[in-house]
């Protein structure tokens, strides 16, 4: 039962400390990434990678799944760009 205990433990702080790594890692990425994206690249980025799926797309639930996700893009795209000064970089959150 000792072992049992001590190899749950073990798994699950190994699986936090993965977590923490990637956070840190995220974050940093983040932020040195931050200044060089902008709304014109991420949704050119974005519709390219979503139309490539859906050209991929095979079955019918494949092919709606795709749509839905250019629907809530599309979604995200017209509420971010009343916050996108004209070189679209995005406003800083006061």
């Amino acid at each position: 039962m000792n072992k049992l205990f001590t190899l749950f433990f073990l798994i699950l702080f190994s699986f936090i400390s993965i977590n923490v790594i990637a956070q840190k890692e995220y974050q940093q990425t983040r932020f040195n990434t931050a200044k060089e994206t902008n709304f014109f690249i991420i949704s050119e980025n974005v519709k390219k990678v979503l139309l490539d799926e859906r050209s991929k797309a095979i079955t019918a639930s494949e092919k709606e799944s795709i749509e839905k996700e250019l629907i809530q893009f599309g979604r995200w795209q017209y509420y971010w760009k009343d916050f996108v000064n004209p070189n679209g970089s995005f406003q800083p959150i006061a």
